[in-house]
Protein backbone atom coordinates (compact mmCIF):
# COMPACT_ATOMS: atom_id res chain seq x y z
CA UNK A 1 0.00 0.00 0.00
CA UNK A 2 1.69 3.39 -1.06
CA UNK A 3 0.54 6.62 0.00
CA UNK A 4 1.49 9.58 -2.59
CA UNK A 5 1.62 13.21 -2.65
CA UNK A 6 3.41 15.83 -4.39
CA UNK A 7 5.05 18.77 -2.79
CA UNK A 8 7.39 21.70 -5.26
CA UNK A 9 7.09 18.83 -8.08
CA UNK A 10 8.83 16.30 -6.00
CA UNK A 11 6.64 12.94 -4.87
CA UNK A 12 6.86 11.82 -1.68
CA UNK A 13 5.81 7.94 -0.90
CA UNK A 14 5.00 7.48 3.11
CA UNK A 15 6.79 4.56 3.97
CA UNK A 16 3.58 2.05 4.91
CA UNK A 17 5.53 -0.71 4.87
CA UNK A 18 7.44 0.75 8.17
CA UNK A 19 4.40 1.52 9.58
CA UNK A 20 2.64 -2.08 9.14
CA UNK A 21 6.43 -3.52 10.62
CA UNK A 22 5.90 -1.16 13.25
CA UNK A 23 2.52 -2.46 14.31
CA UNK A 24 3.62 -5.80 14.18
CA UNK A 25 6.70 -5.28 16.29
CA UNK A 26 4.10 -3.01 18.67
CA UNK A 27 1.64 -5.57 18.81
CA UNK A 28 4.39 -8.47 19.52
CA UNK A 29 5.66 -6.70 22.26
CA UNK A 30 2.21 -6.29 23.58
CA UNK A 31 1.28 -9.98 23.24
CA UNK A 32 4.44 -10.78 25.16
CA UNK A 33 3.29 -8.52 28.11
CA UNK A 34 -0.10 -10.66 28.23
CA UNK A 35 -2.22 -8.44 26.42
CA UNK A 36 -5.15 -10.14 24.53
CA UNK A 37 -5.66 -8.97 21.05
CA UNK A 38 -9.09 -7.92 20.07
CA UNK A 39 -10.99 -6.10 16.93
CA UNK A 40 -13.04 -2.89 17.37
CA UNK A 41 -16.04 -1.96 14.87
CA UNK A 42 -15.15 0.85 12.77
CA UNK A 43 -18.76 1.65 12.83
CA UNK A 44 -19.78 3.32 17.23
CA UNK A 45 -22.85 4.88 18.59
CA UNK A 46 -22.28 8.66 18.26
CA UNK A 47 -24.18 9.26 21.29
CA UNK A 48 -21.76 7.00 23.07
CA UNK A 49 -18.83 8.66 21.59
CA UNK A 50 -19.95 11.78 22.43
CA UNK A 51 -21.22 10.82 26.15
CA UNK A 52 -17.90 9.98 27.10
CA UNK A 53 -15.22 12.23 24.81
CA UNK A 54 -17.60 15.19 25.26
CA UNK A 55 -19.55 17.25 23.12
CA UNK A 56 -16.61 19.73 21.95
CA UNK A 57 -15.65 16.77 19.86
CA UNK A 58 -18.79 16.92 18.16
CA UNK A 59 -17.34 18.58 14.78
CA UNK A 60 -14.83 15.72 14.79
CA UNK A 61 -16.92 12.92 14.12
CA UNK A 62 -17.71 11.68 11.08
CA UNK A 63 -21.29 10.74 11.37
CA UNK A 64 -22.99 8.25 8.63
CA UNK A 65 -26.55 8.06 7.41
CA UNK A 66 -28.98 5.15 6.98
CA UNK A 67 -27.17 2.70 9.21
CA UNK A 68 -28.35 0.83 12.01
CA UNK A 69 -28.61 3.62 15.19
CA UNK A 70 -26.06 1.66 17.10
CA UNK A 71 -23.45 2.15 14.78
CA UNK A 72 -23.80 5.78 13.28
CA UNK A 73 -20.22 7.29 13.27
CA UNK A 74 -16.51 6.39 12.06
CA UNK A 75 -14.43 5.42 15.35
CA UNK A 76 -13.09 8.21 16.84
CA UNK A 77 -10.60 6.12 19.48
CA UNK A 78 -10.17 2.50 20.69
CA UNK A 79 -10.90 3.31 24.73
CA UNK A 80 -14.70 3.58 24.44
CA UNK A 81 -14.70 0.55 22.02
CA UNK A 82 -12.25 -1.38 24.25
CA UNK A 83 -14.23 -0.59 27.12
CA UNK A 84 -17.24 -1.29 25.34
CA UNK A 85 -15.78 -4.77 24.32
CA UNK A 86 -15.09 -5.39 28.00
CA UNK A 87 -18.56 -5.13 29.51
CA UNK A 88 -20.03 -7.11 26.81
CA UNK A 89 -17.75 -10.09 27.51
CA UNK A 90 -17.95 -9.56 31.25
CA UNK A 91 -20.80 -9.91 33.49
CA UNK A 92 -21.24 -7.23 37.01
CA UNK A 93 -20.88 -10.28 38.67
CA UNK A 94 -17.50 -11.53 37.06
CA UNK A 95 -15.77 -8.36 36.69
CA UNK A 96 -11.91 -9.64 35.94
CA UNK A 97 -8.70 -7.70 35.51
CA UNK A 98 -7.72 -7.93 31.54
CA UNK A 99 -5.25 -6.37 29.22
CA UNK A 100 -6.45 -5.57 25.64
CA UNK A 101 -4.56 -4.49 22.77
CA UNK A 102 -5.68 -2.88 19.12
CA UNK A 103 -5.01 -0.91 16.55
CA UNK A 104 -6.54 0.63 13.45
CA UNK A 105 -7.60 3.82 11.61
CA UNK A 106 -9.48 6.43 13.60
CA UNK A 107 -11.21 9.13 12.21
CA UNK A 108 -11.16 13.26 13.52
CA UNK A 109 -12.85 15.69 10.94
CA UNK A 110 -10.61 18.52 10.71
CA UNK A 111 -10.90 22.23 9.70
CA UNK A 112 -9.64 23.04 6.57
CA UNK A 113 -6.88 24.78 7.59
CA UNK A 114 -5.57 22.39 9.97
CA UNK A 115 -2.56 20.23 8.75
CA UNK A 116 -3.47 17.36 10.47
CA UNK A 117 -4.76 14.51 8.86
CA UNK A 118 -8.42 13.16 9.35
CA UNK A 119 -7.42 9.29 9.45
CA UNK A 120 -4.96 8.12 11.02
CA UNK A 121 -3.08 4.49 12.38
CA UNK A 122 -3.79 4.36 16.02
CA UNK A 123 -2.06 1.44 18.47
CA UNK A 124 -4.19 1.45 21.94
CA UNK A 125 -3.79 -0.56 25.35
CA UNK A 126 -5.74 -0.65 28.02
CA UNK A 127 -5.55 -2.42 31.70
CA UNK A 128 -9.27 -3.04 33.15
CA UNK A 129 -10.09 -3.76 35.91
CA UNK A 130 -7.03 -3.81 38.02
CA UNK A 131 -7.06 -2.57 41.48
CA UNK A 132 -3.67 -1.66 42.37
CA UNK A 133 -3.82 2.25 40.45
CA UNK A 134 -0.67 3.31 41.12
CA UNK A 135 1.02 0.19 39.59
CA UNK A 136 -1.22 -0.06 36.58
CA UNK A 137 -0.68 4.13 35.92
CA UNK A 138 3.31 3.66 36.51
CA UNK A 139 3.00 0.52 34.20
CA UNK A 140 1.16 2.22 31.29
CA UNK A 141 3.42 5.14 31.02
CA UNK A 142 6.83 2.80 30.90
CA UNK A 143 5.16 0.50 28.09
CA UNK A 144 4.53 3.63 26.26
CA UNK A 145 7.93 4.89 26.34
CA UNK A 146 9.89 1.51 26.09
CA UNK A 147 7.56 1.46 22.90
CA UNK A 148 9.36 5.13 21.78
CA UNK A 149 12.73 3.81 22.81
CA UNK A 150 14.04 4.15 19.29
CA UNK A 151 12.69 7.94 18.63
CA UNK A 152 14.40 8.80 22.02
CA UNK A 153 17.75 7.90 20.79
CA UNK A 154 17.58 10.95 18.19
CA UNK A 155 15.17 13.48 19.53
CA UNK A 156 14.06 14.75 22.67
CA UNK A 157 10.83 13.85 23.57
CA UNK A 158 8.77 15.76 26.08
CA UNK A 159 6.55 14.32 28.81
CA UNK A 160 3.71 15.79 30.32
CA UNK A 161 1.52 14.27 32.85
CA UNK A 162 -1.26 16.02 34.88
CA UNK A 163 -4.13 14.37 37.12
CA UNK A 164 -7.44 15.77 37.12
CA UNK A 165 -8.11 13.75 40.18
CA UNK A 166 -5.59 16.22 42.29
CA UNK A 167 -7.52 18.70 40.41
CA UNK A 168 -10.75 17.60 41.83
CA UNK A 169 -9.55 17.03 45.44
CA UNK A 170 -9.20 20.48 45.30
CA UNK A 171 -11.68 21.90 44.36
CA UNK A 172 -13.82 19.90 47.16
CA UNK A 173 -11.61 21.96 49.93
CA UNK A 174 -14.27 22.81 52.49
CA UNK A 175 -14.30 26.34 52.00
CA UNK A 176 -16.06 25.48 48.19
CA UNK A 177 -19.88 25.20 48.90
CA UNK A 178 -20.73 21.31 47.00
CA UNK A 179 -22.58 22.95 44.28
CA UNK A 180 -19.47 25.69 43.22
CA UNK A 181 -17.05 22.50 43.67
CA UNK A 182 -19.44 20.52 41.20
CA UNK A 183 -19.63 23.48 38.76
CA UNK A 184 -15.78 24.04 38.98
CA UNK A 185 -14.82 20.07 38.79
CA UNK A 186 -17.22 20.04 35.50
CA UNK A 187 -14.97 22.70 33.89
CA UNK A 188 -11.91 21.96 34.89
CA UNK A 189 -11.01 20.51 30.99
CA UNK A 190 -11.87 23.80 30.04
CA UNK A 191 -9.58 26.61 31.21
CA UNK A 192 -11.87 30.00 30.22
CA UNK A 193 -15.06 28.42 31.77
CA UNK A 194 -13.22 27.50 34.84
CA UNK A 195 -11.70 30.98 35.87
CA UNK A 196 -14.89 32.49 34.73
CA UNK A 197 -16.75 30.25 37.47
CA UNK A 198 -14.13 30.91 39.50
CA UNK A 199 -14.36 34.52 39.42
CA UNK A 200 -17.93 35.00 39.07
CA UNK A 201 -19.89 36.66 41.46
CA UNK A 202 -24.14 36.75 42.46
CA UNK A 203 -24.49 40.08 40.81
CA UNK A 204 -23.31 38.83 37.69
CA UNK A 205 -25.98 36.10 37.26
CA UNK A 206 -28.66 37.88 39.49
CA UNK A 207 -32.19 36.68 37.62
CA UNK A 208 -35.35 37.07 39.95
CA UNK A 209 -37.45 34.75 37.72
CA UNK A 210 -35.11 32.10 37.60
CA UNK A 211 -34.23 32.11 41.70
CA UNK A 212 -38.45 32.20 41.65
CA UNK A 213 -38.97 28.93 39.86
CA UNK A 214 -35.75 27.17 41.74
CA UNK A 215 -37.71 28.07 45.07
CA UNK A 216 -40.45 26.21 43.78
CA UNK A 217 -40.94 22.28 44.35
CA UNK A 218 -39.58 20.33 41.23
CA UNK A 219 -43.15 19.35 40.05
CA UNK A 220 -44.43 22.83 39.99
CA UNK A 221 -41.36 24.22 38.38
CA UNK A 222 -41.86 21.76 35.68
CA UNK A 223 -45.35 22.22 35.26
CA UNK A 224 -44.34 26.15 34.85
CA UNK A 225 -42.03 25.53 32.03
CA UNK A 226 -44.30 23.46 30.41
CA UNK A 227 -46.64 26.39 30.51
CA UNK A 228 -44.37 29.34 29.01
CA UNK A 229 -44.04 26.54 26.23
CA UNK A 230 -47.90 26.30 25.19
CA UNK A 231 -48.32 29.98 26.09
CA UNK A 232 -45.37 31.52 23.61
CA UNK A 233 -45.85 28.69 21.23
CA UNK A 234 -42.44 27.81 21.41
CA UNK A 235 -41.80 24.46 19.96
CA UNK A 236 -39.31 22.19 22.10
CA UNK A 237 -36.38 21.41 19.65
CA UNK A 238 -33.58 21.06 22.03
CA UNK A 239 -32.05 17.67 23.24
CA UNK A 240 -33.18 17.95 26.67
CA UNK A 241 -36.49 17.38 27.88
CA UNK A 242 -38.69 19.90 30.37
CA UNK A 243 -38.04 17.68 33.10
CA UNK A 244 -33.92 18.31 32.46
CA UNK A 245 -34.47 21.98 32.10
CA UNK A 246 -35.99 22.73 34.91
CA UNK A 247 -33.54 21.07 36.80
CA UNK A 248 -30.77 22.71 35.18
CA UNK A 249 -33.18 25.84 36.45
CA UNK A 250 -33.18 24.51 39.92
CA UNK A 251 -29.47 24.04 40.07
CA UNK A 252 -28.67 27.52 39.54
CA UNK A 253 -30.91 28.54 41.65
CA UNK A 254 -29.82 26.52 44.22
CA UNK A 255 -26.17 27.74 43.11
CA UNK A 256 -27.50 31.40 43.62
CA UNK A 257 -27.92 30.83 47.32
CA UNK A 258 -24.34 29.45 47.77
CA UNK A 259 -21.53 32.32 49.01
CA UNK A 260 -19.14 33.49 46.33
CA UNK A 261 -15.96 32.57 45.79
CA UNK A 262 -13.23 35.25 47.20
CA UNK A 263 -11.20 36.99 45.61
CA UNK A 264 -8.07 35.48 47.01
CA UNK A 265 -9.19 31.75 46.94
CA UNK A 266 -9.56 32.40 43.08
CA UNK A 267 -6.14 33.69 42.78
CA UNK A 268 -4.79 30.80 44.39
CA UNK A 269 -6.95 28.38 42.08
CA UNK A 270 -6.16 30.14 39.22
CA UNK A 271 -2.29 29.46 40.10
CA UNK A 272 -2.79 25.93 40.69
CA UNK A 273 -4.75 25.14 37.33
CA UNK A 274 -1.90 27.35 35.31
CA UNK A 275 0.97 25.41 37.69
CA UNK A 276 3.41 23.96 35.22
CA UNK A 277 6.54 22.62 36.75
CA UNK A 278 8.43 19.28 37.16
CA UNK A 279 6.66 16.09 38.48
CA UNK A 280 9.01 15.79 41.02
CA UNK A 281 8.08 18.89 43.02
CA UNK A 282 4.08 19.06 42.48
CA UNK A 283 3.61 18.23 45.42
CA UNK A 284 5.53 20.59 47.31
CA UNK A 285 4.77 23.40 45.24
CA UNK A 286 0.93 22.60 45.81
CA UNK A 287 1.53 22.14 49.83
CA UNK A 288 3.07 25.84 49.29
CA UNK A 289 1.01 27.52 46.94
CA UNK A 290 -2.34 26.38 49.28
CA UNK A 291 -0.54 25.90 52.93
CA UNK A 292 -2.95 28.92 54.44
CA UNK A 293 -6.27 27.61 53.13
CA UNK A 294 -5.10 23.72 54.12
CA UNK A 295 -7.07 21.86 51.87
CA UNK A 296 -6.73 18.29 53.22
CA UNK A 297 -5.38 16.97 50.06
CA UNK A 298 -2.28 15.09 51.99
CA UNK A 299 -3.65 11.65 51.29
CA UNK A 300 -3.79 12.56 47.17
CA UNK A 301 -0.67 13.83 47.11
CA UNK A 302 0.63 10.92 48.55
CA UNK A 303 -0.90 8.90 46.57
CA UNK A 304 1.06 11.40 43.33
CA UNK A 305 4.01 10.59 45.02
CA UNK A 306 3.68 6.69 45.44
CA UNK A 307 3.05 6.94 41.40
CA UNK A 308 6.41 8.76 40.46
CA UNK A 309 8.26 5.98 43.15
CA UNK A 310 6.45 2.95 40.99
CA UNK A 311 7.07 4.76 37.80
CA UNK A 312 10.86 4.59 38.94
CA UNK A 313 10.67 0.78 40.02
CA UNK A 314 9.48 0.53 36.29
CA UNK A 315 12.58 2.54 34.51
CA UNK A 316 11.03 5.72 34.23
CA UNK A 317 13.21 8.54 34.59
CA UNK A 318 11.10 10.62 36.59
CA UNK A 319 13.54 14.00 36.20
CA UNK A 320 12.04 14.04 32.43
CA UNK A 321 8.52 14.14 33.42
CA UNK A 322 6.73 17.92 33.00
CA UNK A 323 3.69 18.45 34.95
CA UNK A 324 1.24 20.97 33.02
CA UNK A 325 -2.08 21.65 31.76
CA UNK A 326 -5.17 19.89 32.17
CA UNK A 327 -6.28 20.54 29.17
CA UNK A 328 -4.01 18.95 26.74
CA UNK A 329 -5.57 15.51 26.32
CA UNK A 330 -8.96 16.37 25.04
CA UNK A 331 -11.11 13.50 25.65
CA UNK A 332 -13.82 13.97 28.85
CA UNK A 333 -13.41 10.87 30.01
CA UNK A 334 -10.06 10.81 32.28
CA UNK A 335 -10.65 11.32 35.54
CA UNK A 336 -6.99 10.64 36.51
CA UNK A 337 -3.93 10.26 35.86
CA UNK A 338 -3.14 12.18 31.86
CA UNK A 339 0.05 12.13 30.30
CA UNK A 340 1.26 13.11 26.65
CA UNK A 341 4.24 12.17 24.74
CA UNK A 342 5.40 14.28 22.23
CA UNK A 343 8.15 16.30 20.39
CA UNK A 344 8.55 20.01 19.09
CA UNK A 345 9.72 20.33 15.53
CA UNK A 346 12.17 22.84 14.68
CA UNK A 347 9.35 25.23 13.27
CA UNK A 348 8.06 24.80 16.84
CA UNK A 349 4.99 22.21 15.66
CA UNK A 350 4.27 20.02 18.41
CA UNK A 351 3.79 16.84 17.13
CA UNK A 352 1.72 14.07 18.97
CA UNK A 353 3.13 10.64 19.34
CA UNK A 354 1.43 9.07 22.39
CA UNK A 355 -0.82 10.05 25.10
CA UNK A 356 -3.84 8.30 27.86
CA UNK A 357 -4.97 7.95 31.41
CA UNK A 358 -6.91 6.85 33.77
CA UNK A 359 -10.94 6.81 33.13
CA UNK A 360 -12.26 4.91 36.05
CA UNK A 361 -15.86 7.27 35.72
CA UNK A 362 -16.41 6.03 31.92
CA UNK A 363 -18.00 3.15 33.06
CA UNK A 364 -20.60 4.46 34.70
CA UNK A 365 -21.13 6.39 31.79
CA UNK A 366 -21.80 3.66 30.05
CA UNK A 367 -24.11 2.03 32.72
CA UNK A 368 -22.66 0.31 35.09
CA UNK A 369 -23.43 0.93 39.04
CA UNK A 370 -20.16 1.45 40.07
CA UNK A 371 -16.53 2.72 38.63
CA UNK A 372 -14.30 0.30 37.28
CA UNK A 373 -10.68 0.85 37.58
CA UNK A 374 -9.08 1.46 33.93
CA UNK A 375 -5.96 3.31 32.64
CA UNK A 376 -4.38 3.15 28.83
CA UNK A 377 -2.59 4.93 25.89
CA UNK A 378 -2.88 5.59 22.60
CA UNK A 379 0.11 5.43 20.26
CA UNK A 380 0.57 7.50 16.93
CA UNK A 381 2.93 5.09 14.58
CA UNK A 382 2.49 7.33 11.39
CA UNK A 383 4.15 9.99 13.19
CA UNK A 384 6.60 7.59 14.89
CA UNK A 385 8.17 6.12 11.73
CA UNK A 386 8.62 9.66 10.79
CA UNK A 387 11.30 10.21 13.41
CA UNK A 388 13.17 6.44 13.52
Amino acid sequence: MVSEKTIQNKTLVFPWDNVHRYISRVHDILLQKNFSPADMPILQNADKILDSVGERSRSELFFVENIDKDANALRYDFTLPIALYYLEHTTEAMRHECKIVTHGTVFRRRDQDDSRTSEFKQIGFEYIGHTERTKTDAECLATVLELLAEVEKNHDINIEISDIGLARAICDMPVISPIKAGRLKGALRHREKFMRLLRQKKSDTTNNSLIALGNLQNADAEQIVNDIFKLTGLKHTGLRSPAEITHRFVKKSEEYHEPDIDNHLATLLSRFYDLECRAEVVADKIRNLLSEINPNIDDYLQYYQRRLDMMKGFGVDISKLHYGSLVNRKPEYYSGFMFSVNIKKSDGAVVSLAGGGRYDDLFKVLGTSDKIPAVGAEIRPEEIIKLI
